[in-house]
């Protein structure tokens, strides 16, 4: 079987860490398969290379209309069997056997005005774009995967889809991601100029990440926990740099971006991760908190309940007052169990099976 797999987006932080996982698995899952992987020239090196992976270079950004005009033409030449796209973009002149993954539906499900840089007309033509590429997508596409029965839940209910159609695929946690030893913390800590006891966010500061609610509810509950500090890890955007303006108290250490090799020691080295998120496709972070056996404070809304099952400290997004009463029962929990729980909930999530649940779709769908 001759596999297509759409790796445009390989080095972007959530789909490229699912495309990464997924490929690798299949790769070696299926050694009796070809694999053509569609990467940037960028990214041609740092792709996967193995005796069963050919890599074609497509310069061509997503979202756009040479995508939907000129990359067919690269996926016939390739004469595939079946094209996996990792992301929602499907280009709809190409009508061989296609598998699309839909991670969420967050920019149609929260409608803030304020989900980009720039005028708000261009906000609303996003979001006509996005709205367009699902319908094309969902439509088109043999199979739907999607990381969450929540999106799957939001699919059917949305678009009338055959639920048949959609197959879950979880994310899973890397395994670089297990508690620290204190020495390697402490250098960590010392590296973004952090102090203890602190809480930890990484992540973007996108409006539907409710960051503001989350500073709220830390701030009322500093009343209490004067020497806690609230860590927000993220690339330094507009949208981090406008968070930073408004809220600039004692306390609040903005990081900037963080390499990967370091979030095991931050989450590690925090008394809990927070999150007010409003809407989420997956919930990685979650994981991540686990396998570092660190607490986890979250909503209670979405997928994240899928993810955290009873483990969590639920709160209410909109609500800071509840934000900030669950950043107390975090910090004065016993941890023991809440760790041991943690452990064992990451186990239930393994790249390898995701891959090998892809496989089957795909060698259903040729």
């Amino acid at each position: 079987m001759k596999i297509g797999i759409d790796c445009r987006m390989w080095n972007e932080t959530g789909i490229g860490r699912f495309t990464r996982n997924i490929v690798e698995g299949l790769v070696e899952s299926s050694p009796e398969s070809e694999f053509v992987l569609f990467v940037l020239k960028r990214d041609y090196d740092q792709v996967l290379a193995a005796p069963n992976v050919k890599k074609v270079i497509v310069d061509i950004r997503w979202y756009t209309f040479k995508e939907q005009l000129v990359l067919p033409m690269y996926l016939y030449r390739e004469g595939l069997d079946v094209f996996l796209s990792t992301n929602l973009n499907v280009p709809v002149l190409y009508f061989k056997p296609t598998v699309v993954t839909l991670h969420d539906l967050t920019i149609l499900k929260v409608k803030t005005g304020r989900a980009s840089t720039h005028f708000y007309l261009f906000y609303l033509l996003k979001r006509l774009g996005a709205r367009i590429a699902i319908l094309f997508s969902i439509f088109f596409a043999k199979r739907i995967l999607t990381v969450s029965n929540f999106v799957k839940k939001e699919l059917v209910s949305d678009y009338k889809i055959n639920s048949n159609k959609i197959e879950v695929i979880y994310n899973a946690v890397s395994e670089s991601f297990f508690p620290q030893e204190e020495s390697k913390i402490d250098k960590v800590l010392e590296k973004y100029d952090i102090k203890k006891p602190y809480l930890f966010y990484v992540g973007n500061a996108h409006p539907h990440k409710n960051i503001c609610a989350l500073i709220e509810g830390y701030l009322i509950a500093k009343k209490n926990y004067p020497d806690l500090s609230l860590v927000l890890a993220g690339k330094k955007d507009f949208f981090y740099e406008r968070l930073e303006s408004n809220y600039s108290e004692e306390g609040i250490k903005y990081t900037g971006f963080v390499e990967d090799t370091d979030l095991p020691s931050l989450y590690s080295g925090s008394e809990a991760f927070i999150t007010a998120s409003t809407h989420e496709g997956f919930g990685l972070q979650l994981l991540e908190a686990f396998a570092c056996g660190t607490k986890v404070i979250c909503s209670n809304t979405t997928s994240l309940p899928e993810v955290g099952q009873d483990i969590p400290f639920y709160v209410d997004p909109y609500n800071s007052n509840d934000v900030a009463r669950g950043i107390e029962g975090a910090l004065s929990a016993n941890g023991r169990d809440l760790r041991l729980r943690g452990f064992e909930r990451v186990k239930n999530f393994s790249w390898k099976i995701s891959a090998e649940k892809v496989l089957k779709v795909l060698n259903e769908v040729a």
